[in-house]
């Protein structure tokens, strides 16, 4: 037993060094940080220390691989030309896709809010147009039933003005002191 386990720790002993320098991924920084000096060269003073993404005002570009320029701040100062960028960074370009995307996610879920408050409004429309519905139909129905009882009033009101106009007939065939049987 003693031997097994005197195996297992050479081999454990053995085996670290292998196991200590197993390779890992990096990446290099995308933060520069560059040097802004009084005037061309490393030997003038440094002003300011930039860094990537910093927007600048580009006052003069110099054939030595200099360029003079102007911070947002107002500060004027030297950099070497070939830290400087038409555009700005992708890291900035990132930023500002990232705030964007926030934006727009908000924005949507303000809008969803608003379609589902809009649906439910459209739903209680329905029901109350469904309720006017049944209500208009039930007037309707009234309607044609009062029609008919008004139709049936003017007919007896007919039938009512010919029947005393028999009887003033009969009456003067009769005379005004005769009763009629009927």
């Amino acid at each position: 037993m003693n031997k097994l386990i005197n195996h297992i720790l050479l081999a454990l002993l053995i085996l670290s060094p292998l196991i200590s320098s197993a390779e890992t991924t990096r990446y290099v920084s995308d933060q520069l940080e560059i040097t802004m000096r009084n005037g061309q060269g490393v030997k003038f003073a440094i002003k300011r220390v930039l860094t990537s993404g910093d927007r600048l005002d580009l006052i003069q570009a110099d054939s030595s691989g200099y360029s003079k320029v102007r911070t947002i701040e107002g500060v004027e100062g030297w950099v070497l030309t070939r830290y400087l960028m038409n555009a700005p960074s992708v890291r900035n370009l990132v930023a500002d896709s990232d705030q964007k995307v926030v934006n727009l996610e908000l924005e949507l879920a303000i809008t969803k809010e608003e379609l589902q408050n809009v649906s439910t409004k459209v739903a209680t429309f329905d029901s109350k147009s469904m309720a006017l519905k049944q209500t208009s139909q039930r007037f309707k129905k009234e309607l044609d039933s009062l029609k008919v009882t008004a139709s049936n009033s003017i007919a007896l009101s007919n039938e009512n003005i010919q029947l005393k106009q028999i009887l003033k007939r009969v009456k003067g065939c009769y005379g005004a002191s005769h009763t009629l049987d009927l």
